[in-house]
């Protein structure tokens, strides 16, 4: 009765269903999830990257600062924060979440490396890829929607980067041909979006226990399929709050994960796991 009466207080009208709030009770204090809910009711910072292939965080830095554009550092190598987007010098950045910068870092692409991104769209993560690798060696950029693929395109594009080969294509339909053909890969699984609230907020009420578990079986084929694909050691990042599977979540980023399974994204501590991959990020 008394988890009963915590669900009701906090499951507020604009918080979303019950169903959400009910989760994380299982998980965190009452206090914790009503600060996280709150949380979710605000506007978020707009964070940028800085392209390093043009340009440095610190020259951008000081460019926007010349321009009068308010802006700080952010908390990551190439990360800056801004109240709203400079209306100049595009090609010298991208709209880009630090979770997603952090799990590029946490893969450590190096120059020649064969990578691929197999759920690409838009391409923020793989142009960052890319521009780790200095532009020099390989990424395939895969997306199952034809429409995404040419997001990506022009992602890369913008930006100035070459060594993107963008194909469409199912991640989760094995090909033989690929096996142990990359040196690392990276996935940002089709998800509920429930790690991105604050942005869209009508997730809230959208998202049912279905739909998390649908979802989950479509990561595991595709975490099953592309496991296949890397030579060593395996770096995957699966993003945002799932749920459940055998026992585990495939996530990262601006999502809340269980505490026993994986530290929050802005941590530089690696995710642990029960899954039989190497490490997820």
């Amino acid at each position: 009765m008394e988890k009963l009466r915590n669900v009701a207080i906090i499951a507020h009208v604009d918080h979303g269903k019950t169903t959400l709030v009910d989760e994380l009770l299982k998980q965190y204090d009452k206090k914790f999830v009503m600060e996280l809910l709150n949380d979710n009711n605000t506007k978020p910072e707009i964070s940028i990257r800085a392209n390093i292939l043009k340009t440095s965080r610190d020259d951008l830095f000081h460019l926007l600062r010349l321009k009068n554009v308010d802006c700080k550092k952010g908390t990551l190598p190439d990360s800056m924060k801004v109240k709203k987007l400079p209306d100049f010098g595009a090609q010298l950045y991208t709209v880009q979440d630090e979770a997603a910068q952090l799990v590029c870092l946490k893969l450590e692409p190096q120059a020649g490396d064969k990578v691929l991104d197999a759920c690409s769209a838009p391409g923020g993560k793989t142009t960052y890829i890319a521009s780790l690798m200095k532009n020099n060696g390989r990424v395939d950029a895969w997306d199952i929607h034809p429409h995404r693929v040419k997001m990506v395109e022009e992602a890369s594009k913008k930006l100035g980067i070459t060594m993107i080969k963008t194909d469409v294509k199912d991640a989760s339909e094995y090909v033989p041909l690929l096996n142990s053909h990359y040196d690392k890969v990276l996935l940002d699984v089709p998800c509920t979006g429930i790690g991105v609230i604050r942005k869209k907020p009508d997730i809230k009420w959208q998202r049912t226990a279905e739909d998390i578990f649908e979802m989950v079986k479509i990561q595991e084929k595709i975490l099953n399929t592309c496991s296949e694909y890397f030579e060593e050691e395996l770096k995957l990042s699966c993003e945002k709050y799932t749920g459940d599977s055998d026992g585990c979540q495939y996530l990262y980023g601006e999502c809340l994960p269980k505490k026993d399974v994986c530290l929050e994204a802005t941590s530089e501590s690696e995710c642990q796991s029960k899954t039989p991959y190497n490490k997820i990020i």
